[in-house]
């Protein structure tokens, strides 16, 4: 599947602003907000925002290299070594 120039644009556009969204939806919480769960078994606002970064921190800079390479080459992660390296 061959991407334009301009979709490639437009993600890149996208993926730069969504931290500031992200800061600005939350800066509007509470801290109860934040770390307040809906249910017992339901993640907090904190809980899917800390998910969120760790998930940018891992597959970041892959979704950077798919949109600006022609033939990207993703790099082996084991889930397990990252969390322990990382100490998340």
């Amino acid at each position: 599947m061959k991407v334009t120039a301009a979709e490639i644009a437009k993600y890149m556009q996208i993926l730069e602003k969504t931290p500031d969204r992200m800061t600005a939806a939350s800066d509007k919480l509470t801290v109860a907000q934040l770390q307040g769960r809906p249910g017992s078994d339901e993640w907090s606002a904190n809980d899917i925002l800390a998910h969120l970064r760790a998930c940018m921190d891992v597959w970041g800079k892959d979704i950077r290299t798919m949109l600006t390479e022609d033939n990207p080459r993703w790099r082996h992660l084991s889930p397990r070594t990252w969390l322990r390296k990382t100490n998340y």
